[in-house]
């Protein structure tokens, strides 16, 4: 059944006019008279006693009035549903992101997502993750995959979630005098050259391999031309002009001829998670992060819980 003709029914029957209740519905009395006619030929039964100067209800069209409400009604509140859904699956994701170890899942994340939400548009930057947060902070985000770090201060409306954490590692060419040790203690490196992204590019990583430094008394000498990305510091690590550090999650990336080696005693991990908005888009952004954690969950690693889970309203600083 065409609902037009029950709206042009309900119309007909509160007006009492056909010519009134066409030009409320912006339509023609004569194709509104067609409608009704249309209808009552589809239930089998006259609504309307028609004259010249009015018209009115027969006791069919008097009992069936109140259906039609009662269908019109329902069928508001269907559309109502509908455009309710529309809202927590379709919309747009700004997600900015590192690009190392967590680009498969982030990949896998978003083929699944695509097929559950295919309404959902997406926009992707990827940068260092100091920019990431400077960018998240003007909303430019509406998520991040970055590092927790250390000096965490409220910020509100955000929330963080973890997935992973990580100790560092020493990163060695298989041509360096340490790729033989099964554990590296960070004494050992004092005379090293240390190969790390440039501070003006990525401060956020680089602060936490110069306090792990700093604790242990360390100071090495820096790469004189430090590089632009982690690729090119594995690069040049495999050319053994130094030594660098990163998480084990780095070795998923396959790189020949460079060494993952733990630090003994072990460094204070670093986490990694996602931080994203709450206040904006919050079911189709759970929605990502939650179908995130499944994905990363079945590659088979341990998720561990982060101290600060519990607290959505805070953010790296």
């Amino acid at each position: 059944m065409d609902f037009r003709k029950l709206q042009y029914f309900i119309a007909a029957a509160e007006w009492k006019n056909f010519t009134v209740a066409a030009m409320k519905n912006n339509i023609s009395q004569q194709a509104l008279s067609k409608h009704i006619s249309d209808l009552e030929y589809e239930l089998k039964c006259h609504l309307f006693t028609r004259t010249k100067t009015s018209v009115s209800l027969t006791p069919e069209g008097e009992a069936l009035l109140a259906d039609a409400y009662r269908i019109m009604e329902d069928h508001d509140l269907f559309l109502n549903h509908a455009h309710v859904l529309s809202k927590t699956s379709a919309g747009e994701l700004r997600i900015g992101y590192g690009g190392y170890w967590e680009y498969p899942f982030l990949f896998e994340t978003v083929s699944r997502f695509s097929k559950m939400s295919p309404y959902t548009n997406f926009v992707f930057h990827r940068e260092h993750h100091g920019k990431l947060i400077q960018n998240f902070r003007q909303r430019n985000y509406d998520m991040i995959l970055t590092f927790e770090r250390e000096s965490i201060k409220p910020f509100p409306n955000t929330a963080w979630f973890q997935v992973d954490s990580s100790p560092l590692y020493a990163v060695v060419s298989e041509q360096h005098w340490l790729a033989s040790r099964d554990a590296i203690s960070l004494k050992d490196l004092e005379h090293e050259t240390l190969v790390c992204i440039s501070r003006a590019n990525d401060y956020v990583f680089n602060e936490n391999i110069s306090e792990a430094l700093e604790n242990a008394g360390v100071r090495p000498d820096y790469y004189a031309d430090s590089p632009d990305n982690a690729f090119d510091c594995l690069l040049l690590v495999a050319a053994n002009k130094g030594i660098s550090f990163y998480t084990e999650w780095m070795q998923q990336i396959r790189c020949p001829g460079v060494r993952y080696i733990p630090l003994d005693p072990p460094s204070k991990p670093l986490s990694f998670g996602i931080a994203y908005w709450v206040d904006q888009q919050l079911p189709l952004i759970e929605k990502f992060v939650g179908l995130y954690k499944e994905v990363y969950q079945e590659s088979s690693h341990i998720i561990q819980p982060s101290p600060y889970e519990n607290a959505p309203q805070h953010i790296i600083s």
